[in-house]
């Protein structure tokens, strides 16, 4: 996952995330302002990081792009994702193996990544 604010337009989120046929590139835009609150980051799932998850949505490809159609995803808004799953388990997440769990968070955090991509090329 690469992603990357727009330096001209601050409510404009670059991404490039990896599909099987190789990469596609996404454009986020945050949804309407509502109230803040902590949330649970849909890509990540961090349990500790819940202060800067909101909801961005990304217009679908083709036809229903065109026509305004949208997909919206709960994510860190400065895509720290990959730090996140990398960060070592809390006592609380328990597991004896640490490393094993932050193999299994960056895989799902693939997994994650790239569905939503999928979802957004092809519905």
């Amino acid at each position: 996952m690469l992603g990357w604010p727009d330096r001209h337009n601050p409510d404009r989120i670059n991404l490039v995330l990896p599909v099987d046929d190789g990469a596609v590139g996404i454009v986020l835009r945050p949804a309407a302002a509502g109230a803040k609150k902590r949330a649970l980051c849909s890509w990540c799932e961090d349990v500790v990081a819940t202060g800067n998850v909101r909801l961005l949505v990304a217009r679908r490809a083709g036809a229903a792009g065109r026509n305004g159609n949208s997909i919206g995803v709960l994510v860190h808004d400065d895509l720290s994702c990959s730090a996140h799953v990398r960060r070592p388990p809390t006592t609380l997440e328990g597991g004896v193996d640490a490393e094993a769990m932050v193999e299994r968070r960056v895989a799902e955090l693939r997994s994650r990544t790239r569905a939503f991509a999928e979802h957004v090329r092809h519905g």
